[in-house]
């Protein structure tokens, strides 16, 4: 019997589903596009399942890396629904989403960069070398824009 790779791509699926959700509802702030872009992830990667190699990286890293490039295709095709005004305006009632929209607000004077590595290590939980595959760096690179980002976080709040 031929092994297509099925019952692992199972493992990995419930094992990071709710992470990919996450990431793209962080960066979305819409449960709708989250939904969609989650499945897009699982459905490229079903599709390149039998490439995946752990040894390159970890199934995270790999799904997380397949959701930046969703992302970006998503941000790409259609203009943003909400200005930084409209968001303002919005009255949402579930206490994620008024959690997500109050964090969006804040990570939205970042540039997007800055914004996705703090999101990938603190809302995710992603390692350093984690983080560096997904973005295409280094890990030693990755650490050091890290502890810079909260280095002047931490005298902006002051």
């Amino acid at each position: 019997m031929i092994d297509d790779g099925r019952a692992l791509f199972e493992v990995i699926y419930e094992r990071n589903f709710p992470d990919v959700w996450r990431f793209a509802f962080w960066k979305t702030g819409s449960r709708e596009d989250a939904d969609e872009i989650t499945a897009q992830v699982f459905a490229a990667a079903f599709e390149t399942r039998l490439r995946y190699s752990p040894e390159r990286g970890s199934e995270r890293a790999w799904l997380l890396g397949i959701a930046m490039n969703r992302l970006r295709t998503h941000w790409r095709s259609r203009a943003r629904r909400l200005r930084r005004s409209s968001l303002l305006d919005e009255q949402p009632s579930d206490p994620m989403e008024i959690e997500a929209m109050n964090l969006r607000m804040v990570l939205a004077q970042l540039p997007r960069e800055k914004q996705q590595l703090l999101v990938l290590r603190f809302s995710l939980g992603l390692s350093h070398a984690e983080i560096a595959r997904i973005t295409r760096s280094s890990e030693a690179a990755t650490k050091m824009a890290i502890h810079r980002l909260l280095r002047s976080l931490k005298e902006k709040v002051r």
